[in-house]
């Protein structure tokens, strides 16, 4: 219910909404009195300017927090594209590392051994042959 559509004789009383004093009466305003001073708070040019620069800063604050949400956002996505980059460049060096050992395995298998036995068996054989060449 508004003031206006009070009758001319109820008083317009203002309530403090905490729990110390909800059934006193803080201020109490004849119905006129109230609406004349409705009136003039609304009517004054430099209540309405601060109205106006506080909500301009309401509207700022609000983009500010929209931005900073999609911040996040980003953010989050660029983390997760970072621990998948991670992730896959450990998996690239465990590979490299399978195909080192590998590399390196093949590169002992595949290298000639030395050995002893043959060598002086045809040592020896050469020797023999020498020494009958030589009779």
């Amino acid at each position: 219910m508004s003031a206006s559509n009070l009758p001319p004789s109820t008083d317009l009383g203002l309530w403090p909404r905490d729990s110390r004093s909800q059934d006193s009466t803080l201020f109490s305003f004849p119905k006129d009195e109230a609406q004349g001073l409705y009136k003039t708070v609304c009517e004054n040019p430099l209540l309405k300017e601060e109205i106006a620069v506080l909500e301009e800063a309401d509207r700022v604050n609000r983009q500010q927090i929209t931005n900073l949400e999609q911040q996040l956002e980003i953010q989050k996505k660029l983390t997760e594209i970072a621990e998948k980059w991670a992730e896959a460049e450990h998996i690239a060096y465990e590979r490299q590392k399978e195909l080192t050992d590998r590399a390196i395995k093949l590169a002992e298998v595949g290298k000639p051994k030395s050995n002893w036995k043959l060598q002086g068996i045809l040592g020896a054989a050469v020797f023999v042959l020498g020494f009958l060449a030589g009779r």
